[in-house]
């Protein structure tokens, strides 16, 4: 039996008119997709972990299954473009809230030392050392990238910590939101480049955990 279309694949899941048969147009679907949706998730530039990008591939699948009953069927093309911005648009509001989750990240349950049988609150001096360590972990992260491409940076903190557009970013230097679209994602792959093989890392999490061991034996 020749496989489904991909249009006949979405036409069977909007239409269904039982639960399984839509399971089975998406189970197909979703194998179709699954490396592409990772592609998507992998051309944001940010060093993300394995773990990061199932869980960014996982929050896009759940997107894509509440809007494709609505999705309009123009092209495969067509078709690929939207799972695409789906999936890139996670990957943005991770790299948007990167900072804010590094310091939860680091923080999180500092306030308890737990056993087998008690839990204890931690001292004061101890979440303030830890919270310490995240900020300087995070400011050093910056002052790198700063000394490596000083407006690549610039531009990157306009517009994923201060949720800055391209085209405002744009509008305030005279270029166009493409230009800077490029110029912050080259900035961002070179710059991961530099952590993977001049500081001997592999992903952002991989360098906080270093930078803070380091910071411990100092």
């Amino acid at each position: 039996m020749a496989e489904k279309s991909t249009e006949r694949l979405v036409f069977d899941y909007q239409n269904a008119s039982n639960q399984s048969t839509r399971e089975q147009s998406f189970a197909k679907l979703y194998c179709q997709y699954f490396e592409f949706i990772r592609y998507a998730i992998k051309r944001h530039k940010v060093p993300f972990t394995e773990e990061h990008i199932a869980d960014i591939a996982q929050e896009a699948w759940l997107v894509v299954t509440e809007k494709l009953v609505d999705f309009k069927w123009k092209s495969e093309g067509h078709f690929r473009s939207w799972l695409f911005s789906i999936a890139f648009k996670k990957a943005q509001e991770a790299a948007r809230s990167f900072v804010k989750q590094q310091h939860e990240e680091f923080i999180e349950d500092e306030f308890h030392d737990s056993d087998d049988e008690n839990t204890t609150l931690k001292s004061p001096d101890k979440v303030a050392e830890k919270h310490s360590d995240a900020q300087d972990a995070i400011t050093k992260l910056m002052q790198l990238w700063q000394e490596f491409d000083a407006v690549g940076f610039n531009l990157n903190y306009l517009f994923h910590v201060e949720e800055k557009k391209d085209s405002e970013i744009a509008a305030s230097i005279g270029k166009s939101a493409e230009a800077i679209r490029k110029q912050r994602s080259r900035s961002m792959e070179r710059f991961s480049i530099h952590l993977a093989h001049d500081l001997k890392t592999h992903s952002l999490d991989e360098w906080f955990e270093k930078f803070t061991v380091m910071k411990k034996r100092t």
